[in-house]
């Protein structure tokens, strides 16, 4: 068999090695598969929900998507450690060219010379092709450490990934109801300035009737004029407000109509939350960080194991020919002085380690801390919620009263137009209490890691 065809067989035999070794070694961990959020369809007709527009943004967010790369990257590092527990098989093929300089007469050994290989004496050319297997068989399982760190930080990536969607549920929320809220504000100023445009045609009635005076109407005048200038401010606000909804979503700024929906809610006890608090995303993923930041340390540490190893050649191209087929070789590495490198790098992974452990701590207690905070705010804005209900009860009553007080001449205009103020004022206090109520409990949830991303709501009270 001649030469090139022996190089041949052992290169589609080689081809065919290292395939099966690459597919065993890649069968390890499935490779990460790109996360899809469901695709929504609307309806022009029907307006958004604070779910389909959460949807809408994570379809849209590059910081999620930056996220779930690296999560991919992690995956990678955890195939890379994990394939270097397989084999490792190459074919090397070497040709060594050499001239003998003692067998020239001249004397002269230099190259160029000669012969038309170039070579002056005698030629001792050498090829030789070898199939190359090298099998760790002990290293102190550092390989085995590296691995586990790699998929600790695979876990620890994709908790923070969720725990970065829950924070942007809160923000998304946030957008949202204040949105809500200036639509609704506008409609009870619309509805304000319809109470006073028929008080204005009640004063007109009166004075024809020599009951009212003519300038009486003036002050429902002014009244009206300084509620469209409210409604100018708010529109403006609210056009503000959905410009940013449309950066986040993607949504076309002519197809934003949102669900005006605001339930009624109750708070829990404290205890629930905290006791959620404990397991929120970013905690969890802060102990897959400890993890992997121990595994680390202990591949550092293996480091001044001996590591042991296989390796094999089978030499299936040899010229001239010195009819040997294959040598095998055991080899130890102990290592015995190292200048303090592995000290070094050691005292460097506990440092780091430690680091993070005092960190993990800090965020516990940052998170007991943000929870009870948010609880508070949640109960006083739900106390607040209940008193305006009553206040608003009041004032209707009162504004009752006063229109017919002043049908029978007991009150004055100035009166009912005071009271139709008071109405309002506590009607949009009312409403801003209820939406700040409902971001207030959204932040709560999010705090004690209770949302589910993508479900618009929590594990228990966000419907």
């Amino acid at each position: 068999m001649s030469i090139l065809h022996k190089l041949y067989v052992i290169t589609v035999i080689f081809i065919l090695t290292t395939a099966g070794v690459t597919f065993a070694a890649d069968q390890s961990l499935p490779p990460a598969k790109a996360r899809k959020e469901p695709k929504q369809t609307f309806t022009e007709s029907s307006p958004f929900t604070l779910d389909q527009i959460y949807r809408a943004t994570l379809a849209q967010s590059e910081s999620l998507k930056i996220d779930e790369a690296g999560i991919r990257f992690a995956e990678a590092r955890y195939q890379e450690a994990v394939a270097a527990i397989y084999p490792k098989i190459h074919f090397i093929l070497t040709e060594r060219l050499r001239n003998d300089s003692s067998t020239n007469s001249s004397g002269n050994s230099d190259f160029g010379q000669g012969s038309n290989s170039g070579f002056s004496g005698t030629r001792k050319d050498r090829l030789q092709g070898a199939l190359n297997i090298t099998q760790p068989l002990f290293s102190g399982f550092r390989d085995f450490y590296l691995a586990d760190a790699a998929q600790a930080e695979i876990e620890s990536r994709k908790l923070l990934t969720m725990r970065a969607k829950e924070l942007l549920f809160e923000e998304v929320a946030k957008l949202y109801y204040q949105i809500v809220l200036y639509q609704k504000d506008l409609v009870e100023l619309d509805l304000t300035q319809a109470v006073l445009e028929k008080r204005i045609q009640e004063i007109e009635e009166f004075v024809k009737l020599g009951k009212e005076r003519e300038g009486a109407k003036y002050s429902a005048q002014a009244d009206i004029a300084d509620n469209q200038t409210t409604k100018s401010q708010i529109k403006g606000l609210l056009q503000a407000s959905k410009e940013m909804l449309v950066y986040l979503s993607g949504i076309r700024l002519e197809d934003l109509k949102l669900e005006a929906n605001i339930p009624n809610l109750r708070p829990e006890p404290l205890n629930n939350y905290l006791e959620l608090g404990i397991n929120r995303l970013d905690i969890l993923a802060a102990s897959q960080n400890q993890a992997a930041l121990a595994h680390q340390l202990k591949a550092t540490e293996r480091e001044k194991w001996p590591s042991l190893s296989l390796q094999g050649n089978y030499y299936p191209i040899e010229s001239p020919d010195t009819d040997r087929s294959a040598d095998l070789m055991l080899q130890l590495d102990v290592p015995v002085f190292e200048s303090g490198r592995i000290d070094a790098r050691i005292a460097q992974k506990q440092a780091t380690l430690r680091s993070e452990q005092l960190r993990s701590e800090e965020l516990k207690r940052k998170a007991e801390s943000e929870i009870r905070i948010a609880y508070a705010n949640y109960e006083a804005l739900f106390q607040e919620h209940l008193r305006l209900n009553e206040l608003v009860d009041a004032i209707e009553k009162d504004y009752t009263a006063q229109k017919a007080d002043y049908s029978l001449g007991v009150v004055t205009n100035l009166e009912v137009l005071q009271s139709i103020r008071e109405l309002q004022n506590a009607k949009r206090r009312l409403l801003r209490v209820r939406i700040d109520e409902q971001i207030s409990k959204i932040k709560l949830q999010v705090a004690a890691g209770d949302v589910i991303p993508g479900s618009g709501g929590s594990n228990s009270t966000i419907q």
